[in-house]
């Protein structure tokens, strides 16, 4: 178990190289092997993450949700829920607003990550101003909060590093005497700074020793320092006041200022720019020199050896730089373009990608880039573009990252299997299973090229639309032989290997392979599949996110419902064994009710399968009035009936169902409606099915799963139904877009 570090940067003043100085000492750390997470927690004047803008996913900031963001989250669940101070481990925790910075390492099990101030978006001001510090430590056990907070950092990581806020504010007294363990003091030579400078470090002495606490270790670090010789006197006079503050001798700290002062890099001011990207790495006296050995003095005792710069070709190094220039509008244009509606994204994208095929040698970083953009706008808008223009942006986009892959190589190639992703999305909505089968089995094999453990856990979860693509083209052999892959993959992996909050996964496929199984009616091999996860549970730490809690419900759920598939008193016994696992996830939202309706549910399932109708539909009966109305109620409910011989009664549930806009076109809910329907002999479950008001969004393949329905009922419906039947046909014989998804021959 890891113990971080937790390093706080904090100058009295702005402009003296602080945050500068954070981030390369971050690089530094983590290019030599350490765990590293930076936190900008300089609230009001957020600027660390442009420091790391080469690395980052989200450069601006603008999409990821930081320590701001997370802060008001907790504050608003206390402010609803009432919570056990065991569970502010839980809610601390922030899997969430970690970002991973995309290093060049190799062989280094070095990494660095970053937390960010907050959402830089038009809300992100009044997010800070609204912050009232006192009420959040006096009302919501702010202090207890943040301690939870870097005990999960420390627990993660083997150093932490704080970007503080300037002076004497609330956030700055927080990161300086409550949360590190050492402290660097940044200042320049002048009266000011270091005033100010020793006015702090006096408080913050003398508030750790008033709470009881060990005293901080601080390390003195003049900045922008000019030649040595011309601040002689400037620095005895910080030595003076700063030696009774510190409480150390004043030769021992003359000494240790002297060591400590980094003296003044012009190019610093012009852009915010780590020393890496502008020093050679054997250059004694430049900054990236410095940095390294401030580095090597924050790691302390924790360091058993020199912290050194590392090496890299400066074809390498160019190439991340160039993701952080902004000498090419096109990238301004193309980030523009993530807001925009889907004819102005065809009208860029469609030139610039023809352009881009004619002229292979451009920017790699503009065709990277410019690659992504049109396969995943096409997944994510193409029902609402131009069929032509989506196709085109779609597979001419493959073919660009193709070439962009020839050339960058492995810096590329995570990128690539996740444009596959998204091409293998988007062939699935046209209907195209094999080809989006064969690009997902595609992207499966580039993650396998990387042995790395974050790369091995894409592949597991990249494995998932394989299983249900192979699922959904009918071969039900090879996706239950690829989630069992998963499984085995999934245990391979030890929680540090997985992406902070991962541990889940592994738990997660075998609620997916238990679901397979369940479907092919293989119930005994679903609940063998399930049985380590359920012992697993109460080892598993009590789930505060969103997310776990509801796998956690969906696990416990699927389990009752495959007991109950085996007989209804295992079905009992499982449904004992899954309330007492409640309290793990009582206090998550929405989770213990959703997993009472799914219990009772299987529990009605049970009683029918076991030839127990009337008991079953008490059993939904006796759930409250809106679990009563959803979608999966009713359609069990619908089945019973069917069971019951009335139809009609099963017919008016069903239609329920498809006006609340839920009903699925799985092959259960299918055979429910032909059920339904040859048992009234009348359409119109079928009209409602099929002009329903979601129709729109309807798939190809699920259009022509609806028409070989049609086929299979119409011999059973009156004659004066067959108007309606052909009309429902040449209905379903179009897409949204006008186009043909199947022959005039497929209509009979």
């Amino acid at each position: 178990m890891m113990s971080g570090k937790v390093t706080t940067f904090y100058s009295f003043k702005g402009g003296n190289g602080r945050s500068m100085s954070m981030a390369n000492v971050a690089w530094a750390l983590a290019t030599n092997g350490e765990r590293v997470l930076a936190i900008d927690w300089d609230l009001e004047a957020p600027g660390l993450h442009r420091y790391f803008h080469p690395f980052l996913r989200d450069p601006e900031q603008v999409k990821t949700p930081g320590l701001v963001d997370h802060i008001w989250s907790y504050i608003q669940y206390r402010a609803n829920t009432s919570i056990k101070p065991s569970d502010l481990s839980e809610l601390a925790k922030a899997d969430e607003i970690v970002q991973e910075l995309d290093l060049p390492l190799r062989k280094s099990k070095g990494v660095l990550h970053f937390i960010g101030a907050g959402r830089q978006d038009e809300h992100y001001s009044a997010k800070v101003g609204g912050l009232d510090w006192p009420t959040f430590y006096g009302r919501f056990g702010g202090r207890t909060y943040l301690d939870a907070l870097l005990d999960w950092a420390r627990g993660h990581y083997t150093h932490i590093l704080i970007d503080s806020r300037t002076g004497v504010a609330d956030t700055a007294g927080v990161c300086t005497t409550q949360l590190p363990d050492s402290l660097v003091l940044f200042l320049v030579y002048n009266r000011q700074s270091i005033e100010g400078t020793a006015a702090v470090a006096q408080s913050i002495v003398r508030t750790r020793r008033e709470a009881h606490k060990p005293p901080i270790e601080m390390l003195v670090c003049p900045s922008r320092v000019e030649e040595r010789g011309t601040v002689d006197a400037a620095r005895r006079y910080a030595v003076n006041r700063l030696a009774p503050a510190l409480q150390q001798q004043r030769t021992m700290l003359a000494s240790e200022i002297r060591r400590n002062e980094i003296r003044h890099y012009p190019w610093c001011a012009f852009e915010e720019k780590l020393a890496v990207f502008e020093d050679e790495p054997d250059e004694r006296g430049s900054l990236l020199d410095a940095m390294h050995i401030l580095a090597w003095r924050v790691a302390g005792s924790d360091s058993r050896r020199k912290i050194k710069p590392i090496a890299f070709d400066n074809e390498t190094i160019q190439r991340y730089w160039r993701r952080a220039a902004f000498d090419d509008p096109r990238l301004a244009e193309l980030e523009d373009l993530s807001t925009s509606a889907a004819t102005e994204i065809v009208a860029k994208l469609v030139p610039w990608l023809e352009e881009a095929l004619e002229t292979p040698d451009d920017r790699v970083d503009w065709l990277g880039r410019l690659a992504e953009a049109c396969v995943e706008r096409t997944a994510a808008l193409g029902e609402t573009m131009d069929p032509d223009a989506a196709d085109f942006l779609s597979d001419a986009g493959v073919d660009l990252a193709r070439i962009v892959h020839e050339r960058e190589g492995r810096d590329f190639r995570t990128r690539l299997a996740s444009i596959f992703q998204s091409r293998s999305d988007y062939l699935q909505q046209r209907g195209n299973l094999m080809s989006a089968l064969e690009i997902a089995q595609e992207a499966v094999s580039l993650y396998g090229r990387d042995k790395t453990g974050l790369a091995q856990w894409r592949q597991v979860r990249a494995m998932e639309r394989v299983a249900e693509l192979q699922d959904a083209l009918g071969a039900s052999d090879q996706a239950i032989n690829t989630y069992r892959t998963m499984v085995e993959r999934s245990e391979h992996l030890s929680h540090r290997e997985l992406p902070l909050g991962g541990e889940i996964e592994g738990l997660r496929a075998r609620r997916l392979l238990a679901e397979a199984l369940l479907t092919r009616g293989e119930a005994a091999e679903a609940l063998l599949a399930l049985e380590p996860a359920i012992r697993y549970l109460p080892n598993y730490q009590k789930m505060s996110r969103l997310r776990d809690s509801g796998e956690i419900a969906n696990i416990v759920g699927l389990y009752v419902e495959v007991a109950m598939a085996i007989d209804l008193e295992r079905g009992r016994e499982a449904m004992m064994r899954a309330r007492a696992l409640f309290p793990d996830i009582a206090e998550a939202r929405g989770a213990r009710a959703s997993l009472e309706r799914r219990l009772m549910m299987a529990q009605a399932e049970g009683l029918r399968r076991s030839g127990h109708p009337l008991e079953a539909l008490r059993a939904l009966d006796a759930l409250d009035d809106e679990n009563r109305r959803s979608v999966a109620a009713l359609e069990t409910r619908a089945s019973i009936l069917l069971d019951l011989n009335r139809p009609a009664e099963a017919q008016r549930f069903l239609m329920e169902a498809v006006a609340r806009g839920g009903a699925s076109l799985s092959a259960s809910t299918l055979s429910l409606v032909e059920r339904a329907v040859t048992g009234t002999r009348d359409p119109i479950l079928l009209m409602e099915m099929i002009l329903n008001q979601r129709s729109a969004r309807r798939s190809p393949a699920e259009s022509a799963e609806l028409l070989r329905l049609m086929g299979r009922v119409a011999r059973f419906l009156p004659k004066e139904s067959a108007q309606i039947i052909r009309a429902l046909k040449k209905h379903l014989a179009a897409d949204p877009h006008g186009r043909t998804i199947v022959h005039g021959g497929d209509l009979s």
